[in-house]
């Protein structure tokens, strides 16, 4: 059975760590769509040396407020905080630098995930999904679970080749598919059930961009 796409649902969004490279200041990447009908909010933001994750999460979620959208910031420590979107249709984000994102879709599983390459901090990085996985039969508690996924990618690829990676390293846990080749979509563990639930992030400093639409 196919699981059908969310179209909206409750995301969260993690910043965290702090701009150590691209000189006095580094370009970041913040896109958020809205299924309530509010007007998406898009970041592009030159932010100082320095800057922590908690702070560029404070800085967003004003800016998401002032737009409509329902959003709670949660601060964890002194560089790292989280932004709960409610009704999220999209987040986009690139950072790198330094600063991370760790996004998970709360309620379900993404439609379509997305990775391009770095641009001006041009490395290496790794790929980690995460998913929670429930078989559920009728008169029973759901059996839950979790698999994941962790792909190498190198900054000369594109998005499709970045698709390809991750359903190549999910192919024994994960059943997915490459809809338009550019992107790539989790649909249900390969050993059955659902998937309840869904994370993903990128390790290292270059500046790629991750692109999840719920």
């Amino acid at each position: 059975m196919q699981v059908a796409a969310l179209a909206e649902g409750l995301a969260q969004l993690r910043l965290s760590g702090l701009v150590t490279e691209g000189g006095e200041g580094h370009l970041v990447e913040i896109e958020i769509g809205d299924a309530a009908g509010h007007d998406d909010v898009v970041l592009h933001l030159h932010v100082a040396a320095g800057t922590t994750g908690a702070e560029l999460a404070a800085l967003v979620a004003r800016r998401v407020k002032r737009a409509g959208i329902d959003v709670t910031l949660t601060p964890s420590n002194e560089t790292t905080a989280s932004l709960w979107i409610d009704r999220a249709s999209f987040v986009n984000v690139r950072l790198g630098g330094g600063l991370k994102a760790n996004l998970s879709c709360v309620e379900g599983a993404p439609s379509l995930v997305e990775i391009l390459p770095p641009q001006s901090i041009k490395k290496s990085c790794e790929a980690f999904m995460t998913a929670s996985t429930a078989i559920v039969t009728n008169g029973r508690p759901p059996l839950r679970g979790s698999i994941s996924l962790r792909a190498a990618l190198e900054p000369k690829i594109d998005s499709a080749a970045a698709a390809t990676a991750l359903w190549e390293a999910g192919q024994k846990e994960w059943q997915s598919e490459r809809p338009g080749s550019k992107a790539w979509r989790p649909i249900k563990p390969v050993e059955g059930g659902i998937l309840t639930g869904f994370s993903c992030r990128l390790s290292g400093s270059g500046d790629w961009r991750l692109e999840v639409t719920l």
